[in-house]
Formats: structure tokens, sequence, C-alpha cells
């Protein structure tokens, strides 16, 4: 069931067959390109190959990747066409640069538990991104700098889910879903532009990573529900309000703010 090695540009990859790990080498060239895994619920077809190149990349059914050598960094896709999967098995399999959008209904994100991923951006029109076993998986995104909005569910499935924004853009958040554990502002804005997103789990401003860059928690609305500390970590400014707090009306966060700097 192999192939030589070679690019994805313009075609795609497939290997329909029950448990299979397709072990190739895979460069995304500047056509793009698909992978495309089984669909049969729970059989994941595994790309253990490095994953190279910056071309557009679409997933399209159960796909599995685990080698920590990949070094793709361009604009990956989960395709709503069928429900689909990308499940990242291990850390740091895609580059650091890599967006991933989940392209709406029926599109999955899963970190396996213990599982850190970085990438460049995430964005969502629906869709859900999970934890599927026991443990931390922490996905931190944004690093790019570009500013994205995300609509689909967050949830702690098996294990523990802990979103990190980075990056100097703002990411607009509107979830259908709060059932997380945590999210951290290391850099730039998250602005929460419905009930959920103005809830669920504690939101900590500034980490390790922040320095001098300035983070901050914004509502389109008159208030949060949720508790926000502002963590020692950072010098720069943190900023907790809203967009829409004008007119001399009161901006309500009800939950427990917790000031360290």
């Amino acid at each position: 069931h192999n192939q030589p090695d070679g690019n994805t540009g313009e075609g795609a990859l497939e290997r329909n067959v029950a448990a299979v790990t397709v072990a190739n080498s895979i460069a995304v060239a500047a056509g793009g390109g698909t992978l495309l895994g089984r669909q049969v619920v729970d059989d994941y077809t595994t790309f253990s190959g490095q994953l190279t190149g910056s071309g557009a990349l679409t997933v399209q059914g159960l796909v599995t990747l685990n080698n920590t050598g990949n070094t793709y960094s361009g604009a990956l896709t989960i395709s709503n066409a069928t429900t689909s999967y990308l499940r990242l098995s291990a850390s740091e399999v895609l580059g650091n640069s890599a967006t991933v959008n989940l392209a709406g209904s029926g599109t999955y994100l899963r970190l396996d538990g213990g599982v850190t991923e970085t990438i460049g951006g995430l964005s969502s029109s629906g869709g859900e991104v999970f934890v599927a076993s026991a443990g931390n998986g922490t996905l931190k995104f944004g690093g790019n700098d570009g500013s994205t909005s995300f609509s689909g569910a967050l949830s702690n499935g098996g294990g523990q889910l802990l979103l990190v924004k980075q990056g100097t853009g703002t990411f607009t958040f509107a979830p259908s879903t709060t059932t997380y554990t945590g999210l951290t502002v290391s850099k730039g804005t998250v602005l929460a532009t419905n009930a959920n997103g103005g809830a669920g789990p504690t939101v900590t401003l500034g980490d390790a990573d922040t320095g001098a860059a300035a983070v901050a928690f914004l509502t389109t609305g008159n208030g949060a529900g949720r508790n926000i500390t502002v963590s020692a970590s950072g010098t720069g400014t943190a900023t907790i309000g809203s967009t829409t707090g004008a007119g001399g009306s009161n901006v309500v966060f009800s939950g427990t703010s917790t000031l360290n700097r």
C-alpha cells in the first residue's frame, strides 16, 4: 500500500484500508492537496511520514498525524464534505506557522491527552476541538499575529482542554459550548461575542511568554460571568472591558477577578 515519496500538488493521497499507516514523506506544493483518511468510526489513517511544504492542505475523513519532525506551515482545512477528524497523537506535529480551519459542522480537531500543539492561527465556522483521552491537551494558537474567529464547540472529552492565545491579533470568540478547562491570553486580545464566550472557565491574562506585550479580554456586551486572573507574568498592559460599554452604562464582570501585578 505504499507509493514513492512526492508532492501532493493539486492532488490527493488516500489510503482507504483499515488501520493503515502511510509512512511516505509528503511535501505539500504550492498547488495544495488533500489527505483522505478512512470514513469509518474510530478507524484512522495514520500519516507517519514527514509532512512538509506550505501549500493549502485539506483533511477529509479520519486522519492521524504523529511525526514530530513535521514542518508543514500552510493553511490546513478540516473538510465538512464528510465527517472529518484531524487527530494529533503526538506533540508538535504541525509547524508553528501552520493555520487550522474547521470548515463547519462535522469537523473535529482531536488532541490526545498529553499533547501540546502550537499553530499560527485557529479559525472555525462550526465543528469541535476536543481532548480524547486522559491528561491535558494544550492548543497554542495565534503566533502568526493575524486575527481570526471561532464559533465551534470546545470540549474536555476524556481529558482537559487548555487554550493559549498567542500573537498580537484579535481572536473573536463565540464558542457553542463552555466545557473546557482553561483559556490563557499570552498576547493580544480575546473578544467574546456571545454568552458562552463570556462564560466558562477562568481566563488568565499573561503567562511566561507574555513579556511586555499587551493582553486583553473584552466582550461585546455589558459584562461576563467567568473568573478572570491577571497573572504576575508580563509587564505590558492587561485590559478587561467591553467594546460597547459607552454612554454611561455599567460593565459588569460577575466572576472573581484576581490581580497579581
